[in-house]
């Protein structure tokens, strides 16, 4: 006769594989009216915290990434001024939160993409000259260090 085991769930002596014993049988034993004298809710309630507790975790883990759109949850959420903001859809200018398909015009004839591109002068005078410079992703991009893109033409 095969010796009986405490199942780890509910503590119900099974003499059958562990595989077979079914979870509800584990939590149809279980009497939560306190009338049993084998009540065993405390070991079951507190692995089910601890296991959803590892699951959450397992998820922040997985979604390491910088800005995932997966859980949001485990990060700190972009922010635009006092704004926050999905990075995936939209960007922050200036602390204003803009489309990527967003134009505007840099000098009178000359359109750039404010979410990936800057509008700099570069020359003052009677015939004002722009340049649209590309910005670098992960820094603060600048007219005079940012690469060129294209010129505008002059005024």
């Amino acid at each position: 006769m095969k010796k009986k085991k405490p199942c780890p769930f509910c503590c119900e002596y099974i003499s059958h594989s562990l595989w077979s014993h079914s979870l509800s049988s584990c939590f149809s034993a279980i009497n939560y009216s306190g009338g049993s004298s084998r009540t065993m809710v405390p070991r079951s309630f507190g692995f089910i915290c601890i296991l959803v507790f590892l699951l959450l975790l397992l998820l922040c883990l997985k979604s390491g990434a910088h800005m995932n759109s997966g859980l949001w949850l485990c990060q700190r959420a972009p922010r635009c001024g006092n704004q926050m903001y999905n990075p995936t859809e939209k960007c922050c200018d200036h602390d204003t939160i803009l489309p990527f398909n967003r134009t505007n015009l840099c000098g009178l004839g000359c359109r750039f993409w404010p979410c990936f591109e800057l509008c700099c002068p570069e020359s003052f005078g009677p015939q004002k000259r722009f340049v649209v410079r590309l910005k670098v992703l992960g820094m603060k991009s600048q007219c005079l260090t940012s690469p060129i893109s294209r010129f505008c033409p002059t005024v």
